[in-house]
């Protein structure tokens, strides 16, 4: 941040203005943003929002614009800012601005977070072989002729199957979108 050193003049009749000692100093700070990370995230919003730059200043506010959705962001360092994704009703590419408390905004051009549809997905079948080893079919309309990588908490991976791990004792699963 830049400063300035600036005498303070106080005026009893809007003419006189004597000098009354008094110095502020007024902090201007260019805020620069470089880098976001990640740079998409569900339309729930909530994904963790790393906001690289310079010219974070602690004493200040900023706020983490998505298209026209906003969140407060939180300091960390002259460097850096965090704030979770606002959640937006439909999918697509939004600007990402930064903004400051004085309303001076900083960002959009390239810098863009992309809102992405929740994935539907289906597994088949939906029960296997304690000994593991059974192969689980991932499908779903939206992978079209893509190709999908999938990997099994095991190592094992391929394009749309996976083989379930042995049972350890754990009931908890969760699939990743």
């Amino acid at each position: 941040p830049n400063s300035s050193d600036l005498p303070l003049l106080i005026s009893m009749n809007g003419i006189d203005f004597p000098d009354s000692g008094i110095t502020l100093t007024i902090h201007i700070s260019r805020v620069g943003v470089t880098s976001i990370s990640p740079s998409y995230g569900s339309m729930s919003g909530r994904a963790r929002v790393s906001v690289t730059g310079t010219g974070f200043v602690d004493s200040f506010s900023y706020r983490c614009h998505f298209g026209t959705k906003f969140v407060s962001a939180e300091f960390l360092s002259p460097n850096k800012l965090i704030c979770d994704s606002a959640p937006l009703s439909l999918p697509g590419r939004k600007s990402f601005w930064i903004c400051v408390d004085s309303g001076d905004c900083t960002g959009g051009g390239d810098l863009t977070f992309d809102y992405l549809q929740p994935l539907q997905v289906g597994v088949s079948p939906n029960e296997g072989s304690i000994s593991g080893g059974t192969l689980i079919n991932v499908n779903s309309s939206q992978f079209g002729d893509q190709r999908v990588e999938i990997e099994a908490s095991d190592g094992n991976s391929g394009v749309g199957v996976c083989k379930s791990p042995p049972y350890t004792g754990d009931t908890d699963c969760s699939v990743d979108s």
